[in-house]
């Protein structure tokens, strides 16, 4: 049989079938719902194809934004740990723009597009892509205006800033280059900052905790080479000697109804281990100077501070003079190991002893750096301010089991040490939530500096209450130091037990340490891990 007369019976069976449904068959039949065109050019039978390709399309159309949908759904109402968040608005009238741009599409695809007529669906359907192609193209109209505006308005806030920080300088502050005005005094500091630097006040944590008697001896010496430096300042404000061996300096301002301010440094530093894979070029208590350089342990961490501070006091009591508020200085001597010992004793004296209740106007401590190409789309040196600080919590967990020998390993879930490898990945799969919401200090921070970055850095920064959701998940995904900016960061250190090849331990620990996010407290932590723990872990496994 040609293909002629193939075609002429498909043709005859799909006019039979028409026939058999036009007095009330199955009408959800695309093929029955509009009539066949007859044509010299193309016979039925291609237009029955045509028909049913219009129909895949269509189909395919509708599975794809069916997906589409669910997957921004999924994506902008569900947090990174899994939870479920509050929507937000303005995504979701993103993704209504979306939708309503992609249901024109297929209402579009619908049409016979043949010559015919078309029928009282398709005029229907026609009005209704008309509509929602408008609505869509409205939405859009409006996002774009209102992130163009933003980011706009970024770029003038940063303006003005940048101007009125200017006429501040120059109204306040009289800019001295003190390197080229005085090189004899910065010749007698930097000496003060080398000799400073060969004292061995180092501080160790852990294990190597008895070896800080050393240190402590060290720190007496300290004491006495600061004294005798800074003569001026110890003969009219003699320090207040706080736990043996931090200091806590007041200089009365001239106005003591103003709030006081409080500069912070600390007389410890980190060991300094000599080995090869970094290797110290020179000895790391010697203090030299070279090329303008001063090298050693504390040169930035943290004993330039301390000879910086009191310097700056020393030099403002020999012009006979005193500052307009009341000044404190406090040096600690265990901040490389949590400064239990020292600043919060400081704190504690401050508060008991100076009657500090009240608050005061501000802190400097050492703080961050000025740093150059960290972030993407800023060339120029960047000054990180330091406004909240992280805490910080250790957990303990123990696990008891039967024990028992290897030779004769439990069936069930009786070792302690495969109890606690599930719960330590319970608990790291199941981070603690992390802050990004509106007035954050990291938000703030970008926000600020969005009208520095370049496109489409600034009009993400500019516009976080629609690309909030969605930056959000950017940092917790870019490396673990944008992760730890925005949460609470879990991490197991320790875990002990076992002491033989052969023996199950009837007794395993893990210590987790926290670093606790400014907006979470120590309870919501424990909550936090109680909750994965018991509820999660024990529950669903």
């Amino acid at each position: 049989m040609s293909n002629n007369s193939a075609d002429v019976l498909l043709c005859s069976y799909i006019q039979k079938k028409r026939s058999a449904t036009s007095s009330g068959g199955d009408r959800n039949n695309i093929f029955l719902k509009n009539p066949i065109p007859h044509s010299s050019r193309h016979c039925q039978s291609c237009a029955w194809k045509e028909e049913q390709q219009r129909l895949a399309k269509r189909l395919g159309q509708q599975t794809r934004l069916k997906k589409l949908g669910q997957k921004l759904l999924d994506g902008f109402l569900s947090s990174p740990s899994g939870t479920r968040a509050h929507p937000n608005i303005p995504v979701l009238i993103l993704f209504l723009a979306v939708l309503t741009g992609g249901l024109s599409v297929v209402a579009d695809g619908s049409s016979p597009g043949n010559g015919e007529p078309p029928s009282s669906d398709v005029v229907e359907s026609s009005y209704v892509s008309t509509w929602l192609a408008f609505v869509s193209k409205l939405l859009g109209i409006v996002l774009l205006g209102m992130l163009a505006f933003n980011t706009t308005k970024a770029k003038i806030k940063r303006y003005s800033q940048l101007q009125k920080g200017r006429r501040q300088l120059q109204k306040g502050c009289r800019i001295q280059n003190f390197p080229h005005e005085n090189q004899s005094r910065d010749k007698k500091y930097a000496e003060i900052l080398s000799n400073a630097i060969k004292f061995k006040t180092i501080s160790y944590g852990g294990m190597d905790f008895h070896k800080n008697e050393d240190r402590d001896a060290e720190l007496a010496r300290l004491h006495i080479f600061l004294q005798n430096s800074f003569e001026d300042v110890y003969r009219q404000y003699p320090p207040t000697v706080i736990n043996q061996y931090s200091l806590l300096f007041k200089i009365r301002g001239q106005d003591e109804t103003k709030k006081p301010i409080l500069l912070c440094s600390h007389l410890d530093v980190v060991p300094a281990p000599m080995n090869n894979e970094f290797p110290w070029i020179r000895d790391p208590f010697s203090g030299d100077i070279i090329d303008g350089m001063i090298h050693g342990r504390g040169a930035i961490d943290n004993k330039h501070n301390v000879v910086s501070q009191l310097g700056a006091i020393n030099e403002i009591l020999c012009a006979g003079k005193l500052p307009k508020r009341t000044v404190y200085i406090a040096l600690g001597h265990d901040e490389e190991i949590g400064g239990n010992e020292g600043a919060a004793k400081i704190a504690q004296h401050l508060k008991e002893e100076e009657g500090m209740s009240e608050g005061i106007e501000f802190i400097l401590d050492e703080g961050t750096m000025m740093i150059s190409g960290a972030i993407p789309g800023i060339n120029e040196p960047v000054a990180i301010v330091g406004c909240v600080e992280k805490g910080h919590i250790s957990v303990e967990l123990t696990v008891k089991g039967p024990g028992g020998h290897s030779s004769t390993p439990p069936i069930d879930e009786d070792n302690p040490l495969k109890i606690m490898s599930k719960a330590i990945v319970a608990l790291e799969s199941n981070p603690v939530p992390a802050h990004f919401e509106k007035g954050s200090a990291f938000r703030n921070t970008l926000e600020d500096i969005a009208g520095e970055l370049s496109f489409p850095l600034n009009v993400l920064c500019s516009n976080f209450w629609l690309f909030g959701p969605i930056f959000k998940h950017i940092l917790l995904r870019a490396n673990s130091g944008a992760a730890a900016s925005i949460r609470t960061t879990t991490c197991v250190t320790i875990m002990s037990g076992g002491e033989k090849l052969n023996v199950i331990p009837s007794d395993v620990k893990a210590y987790i340490n926290h670093r606790v996010h400014p907006a979470d407290t120590f309870d919501d932590i424990l909550l936090h891990n109680r909750y994965v723990y018991f509820v999660l872990f024990i529950y669903f496994t």
